[in-house]
């Protein structure tokens, strides 16, 4: 009742196996643009998650997302994009064309995005370059975002943040607004996850 889970799965999984997932709390499938969860594993996947109120995790990037954005939002589950929606360029500016894309998909309808600003930064620790992103991104729509850490960190080495000046510059960054940050945090995440309000 506590925790909720985001799942790896092969385009193939069984129909026993997503029920026991879901039976177990998890909420979520993940996609990515290559590796063992492919996007294109959602096309397949996706009436599956319907039927089971999953929703779909991915990290695409801003080139991707603006290829086959439209398709992804016919699916009909809602779409979560990690890490500020990216990967992308940080020394492109905001009004590069991908981020553009972005910022306007992010308005639609059953589209979030997790606040997550380290995979687009080339300024560890403080990733003073994703923080525009950030900053439009929550000006946008605050009403479809959620925060997390991106713990346990795969595959950063040297550049692994800590969590909690990831959580400072968060609440810095929007501001030290306290309803926002509750909203965000808080309020969000339990109507995105189902846990009780």
């Amino acid at each position: 009742d506590v925790l909720r889970g985001v799942a790896l799965v092969a385009s193939d999984v069984s129909d026993g196996v997503l029920d026991a997932m879901a039976g177990l709390g998890v909420k979520a499938l993940r996609f990515t643009a290559g590796g063992a969860s492919r996007i294109t594993g959602l096309f397949d996947l996706a009436p599956r998650m319907r039927a089971r109120g999953m929703h779909a995790e991915m990290f695409l990037g801003t080139q991707l997302l603006g290829e086959i954005g439209e398709k992804l939002l016919q699916q009909g589950v809602p779409l979560v994009l990690d890490h500020l929606g990216g990967p992308f360029d940080s020394s492109a500016g905001l009004d590069a064309p991908g981020f553009r894309y972005l910022l306007e998909f992010s308005r639609r309808d059953n589209v979030w995005l997790k606040l997550t600003p380290q995979r687009n930064s080339t300024q560890f620790p403080l990733y003073q370059d994703a923080r525009p992103y950030f900053e439009s991104l929550v000006e946008s729509n605050h009403d479809r975002l959620v925060w997390g850490t991106d713990w346990p960190f795969p595959n950063m080495g040297d550049a692994t943040p800590d969590p909690g000046l990831l959580l400072d510059l968060f609440y810095e960054w929007i501001g030290k607004d306290d309803a926002l940050a509750e909203k965000i945090l808080v309020r969000n995440a339990a109507r995105l996850y189902g846990f009780p309000g």
